[in-house]
């Protein structure tokens, strides 16, 4: 794409992750419910009612946001017109929609985490992540046009959601969105206590970009932003590692489990900081050598290597 188209694509797919906060720790806390002993189906599927409008909502108010970030920001900064050409409006729209998908996609995946079916879980995480990963890049190598490649993304996205909204009519007969009071109350009173860390987190890991936009060049954001992705790549890889037992952790909150919960979180911790240690070991032995052979180009690896350490 080129250091300053990447730079803008790397901007914008920035936008997702950072308004993805903004589920209030709802789809942790439908998990929750959703995997707690002695649930009755009907408070089930009230949970699943509730978070499906929550998320529905949500959505289409971040769908409008995301429009405002254009029209009020990226189409005002330095060189984009020449990035991208007349291909703004319908950028726009496509990564609205991709945006809006994902957030309901939160929703459609608590119910196979909540029931510990990673086969579906993982299933849907690969075709969204391969269409925003090695899908995107080899239509980069054939054609690189920004708008094909957020077209790529929001299909994948697309797929995902509709194959886990008919796995979701398989177990919830009342499968729409409504608001039942008195869970939402239950439920954004869980969900707000992990919300302001996850806030700063996210701020922390892609906020950053658009400083760099904004006050120094788009191309800053490219070197920054390539040692950040791999760095957040692998801290992902380790958090899955604890979102895995996130409902065998909330089925053992009985008088007979705790014992069993505590070895579990002790054991978590020890693999969580062992494999900490092991990114950093890699990074300073082999990460160098291993940038330059992946990005071919001396320059670029010199600005971002240091980053990277």
């Amino acid at each position: 794409l080129g250091i300053s188209a990447f730079g803008f694509y790397t901007l914008v797919i920035s936008i997702a992750p950072i308004l993805s906060v903004f589920d209030f720790g709802f789809s942790q806390a439908a998990i929750r419910n959703l995997a707690l002993p002695g649930t009755s189906e009907n408070e089930k599927t009230k949970t699943w009612q509730t978070s499906f409008f929550f998320f529905g909502l949500v959505g289409l108010v971040l769908f409008l946001i995301v429009i405002g970030i254009f029209q009020f920001y990226l189409f005002h900064l330095t060189s984009i017109g020449s990035i991208i050409g007349r291909q703004g409006p319908p950028i726009m729209l496509v990564v609205a929609a991709t945006v809006f998908l994902n957030h309901l996609n939160a929703h459609f995946m608590t119910h196979p985490q909540a029931e510990q079916r990673y086969d579906i879980y993982s299933l849907n995480a690969f075709i969204s992540g391969s269409a925003n990963t090695w899908i995107a890049a080899v239509i980069a190598l054939i054609r690189p046009n920004v708008l094909l490649i957020f077209s790529v993304r929001l299909m994948g996205v697309l797929i995902t959601t509709v194959i886990m909204w008919l796995y979701s009519r398989r177990h919830f007969h009342d499968n729409y969105p409504k608001l039942h009071r008195d869970q939402f109350r239950k439920m954004i009173s869980f969900g707000l206590k992990s919300f302001a860390t996850r806030v700063f987190g996210v701020l922390e890991a892609y906020g950053l970009n658009f400083i760099l936009a904004s006050f120094v060049a788009i191309q800053a954001v490219t070197y920054f932003s390539i040692p950040q992705n791999l760095i957040i790549k692998a801290a992902g890889g380790i958090s899955m590692l604890t979102l895995s037992v996130f409902p065998l952790s909330t089925s053992l909150l009985t008088m007979d489990g705790i014992a069993k919960l505590k070895k579990l979180i002790v054991w978590l911790q020890a693999c969580v900081v062992g494999l900490g240690l092991l990114a950093v070991l890699v990074i300073f032995a082999f990460g160098k050598p291993l940038l330059l052979l992946w990005l071919t180009n001396p320059e670029l690896v010199e600005l971002a290597y240091p980053i990277l350490q």
